[in-house]
């Protein structure tokens, strides 16, 4: 099983603590992108930790992590943050390895980061990490890969400073290098975890260009950054906050104004921990942009939504979520590539009732207060994205899981629920109107039949009556019944007692009888109808 986790929004949305959730059923994680310029902070029991360029996979002790061939490498780093983890306890000595395919970060691309940024007519506020330059030079065909240590040639381009710094991490690197595509065939059976950096909205191609991370954050990155196929890609999560954040500049259409929401904004900010763990820089905050985030659905084409960070609003009375633009005066609900349409975006909000309570008290999703369901039901609705996961806080426990990722089509079950639901209300609903109708049909037969019935006993009663008056005595009747037997065998005069005896006009009346009796007897028909 092959699960890939993105960020759905700018990044910083809690990838890390989920991605440390989800290794724990993973044979082997997988980073696909990025480089030190991104920062996962976890906690586990009670610890934290504040990792670059490891997969968050290595808090386990078991688990084997590789950084990607989409990955760009600061070795320097990255032997930093390794005697970090060894110094809290993490042994991590033949437990992380590296792609001969990734590229490999120089110190002097730092600076050059900088300087190429600050020459912008518009800075992207890069991190200053050496990422971009890193990248640049890979798309240029002038990059350096681990793979290339060993490439004497190509090495030998590599003079003073920059040769003193391989030299140095040289043998360590290669002692990590391996063959990243033959490593994914090789446990190709196995439960493999993809691990994302920055968000969907920073990808160099689908993001905000040009204010965007230099490499791939999309989902199908991790094909491109790991050696193998989209189509061993078989689940696609992206995690999202209950709420906007962003470092660096580009547009940001949901972003609180600062000075009519100054308030709000710090509130959010203080409360949700929002400062940038590489740089330490106040992240940019506003209201979930649901426009945004169902384009980040579509484009990576997510089988489930994770949130997070759900636990900020526990105090406010109400809470609000971006449902659309407003663009120069027209209504916007699909997410713009144009610069300048996201500059002018004004964002159209929708309210939802708070809960005023605390979810961290709250020990699964069925026990959220009615108001967190209802606002986590319209994110599910408008996105058309099922919310597999919901955080509640930063430690692994507090973590609600509706779908596993890990279980093939389990988020495809959960988003067809409420649609079975609903189709299973039709049913029943037509199968009572059906009952209903059914039953009205009956009673109108029995009520007819017994109408029926009761206008052919009034009429039988009014035609004795007819026929007692006109008839004589008893006896006479029965002697004039041989009579009639006698005509009857005579054809010629079998009309001819029947005319005497029983007259044509009386014959007639009695023939109609039924239905100018019943026309009459109105009160008999009501009676009748009251059986």
């Amino acid at each position: 099983m092959k699960v890939v986790v993105i960020g759905a929004q700018w990044g910083d949305e809690g990838k890390g603590k989920i991605v440390d959730y989800l290794a724990e059923k993973a044979d082997f994680v997988v980073r696909y992108s990025g480089g030190p310029n991104a920062g996962h902070t976890i906690v586990v029991d009670g610890k934290q930790y504040a990792l670059h360029q490891v997969p968050s996979g290595i808090l386990y002790p078991e688990k084997i992590v590789y950084l990607g061939a989409g990955m760009v490498i600061d070795p320097e780093a990255l032997f930093n943050e390794l005697e970090m983890l060894k110094k809290n306890g993490i042994k991590w000595e033949g437990r992380v390895f590296i792609s001969d395919r990734a590229h490999i970060i120089l110190p002097k691309y730092r600076q050059m980061d900088k300087d190429r940024d600050a020459s912008r007519p518009r800075p992207i506020g890069t991190t200053g990490r050496g990422i971009g330059i890193t990248y640049g030079e890979k798309a240029n065909r002038d990059g350096l890969r681990l793979a290339d240590l060993d490439w004497k040639e190509k090495i030998s381009e590599y003079t003073g400073e920059d040769k003193a710094y391989l030299d140095k991490y040289k043998k360590k690197l290669l002692e990590m290098r391996v063959d990243l595509t033959a490593e994914m065939w090789k446990h190709r059976k196995d439960n493999i975890l993809f691990e994302g950096a920055q968000g969907a909205m920073l990808d160099i191609d689908s993001g905000t260009y040009p204010y965007v991370s230099s490499g791939p954050s999309c989902a199908a990155g991790a094909a491109v950054g790991t050696g193998i196929g989209p189509h061993d890609l078989d689940t696609i999560v992206g995690v999202f906050k209950a709420y906007e954040t962003r470092v660096g500049n580009g547009p940001m259409p949901s972003e609180f104004d600062s000075e009519t929401e100054s308030e709000l904004c710090e509130y959010v900010r203080n409360t949700g921990h929002e400062f940038g763990v590489t740089t330490g820089r106040a992240r940019r905050c506003g209201y979930l942009d649901l426009v945004a985030l169902r384009y980040a659905c579509r484009v990576n084409s997510l089988d489930g939504l994770i949130l997070t960070h759900l636990d900020i609003y526990d105090d406010m009375d109400e809470i609000e979520a971006c449902v659309a633009y407003d663009i120069n005066g027209r209504i916007v609900t699909d997410f713009p590539a144009n610069v300048d349409d996201m500059n002018n975006a004004k964002p159209i909000l929708k309210k939802f009732d708070g809960w005023k309570t605390s979810l961290k008290k709250c020990k699964s999703y069925a026990r959220l207060p009615e108001n967190a369901q209802a606002y986590i039901e319209f994110i599910e609705d408008f996105t058309a994205t099922p919310v597999t996961i919901v955080s509640v806080g930063s430690d692994r426990g507090e973590t609600f899981v509706r779908a596993n990722p890990w279980k093939k089509d389990s988020a495809k079950a959960l988003s067809e629920a409420p649609a079975k639901k609903k189709t299973a209300k039709k049913t029943a609903g037509k199968k009572t109107a059906a009952k209903k109708t059914t039953a009205k049909k009956t009673g109108a037969k029995k009520a007819t039949a017994k109408k029926t019935a009761g206008r052919k006993a009034s009429a039988k009663k009014v035609a004795e009556k007819k026929t007692t008056a006109k008839k004589s005595p008893a006896k006479k009747t029965v002697s004039k019944k041989a009579t009639v037997k006698k005509a009857m065998t005579k054809k010629t005069a079998v009309k001819k007692p029947a005319a005497k005896k029983l007259p044509a006009k009386t014959a007639v009346s009695q023939k109609s009888g039924i239905r100018k009796t019943s026309a009459k007897k109105a009160p008999g028909r009501k009676a009748s109808s009251k059986k």
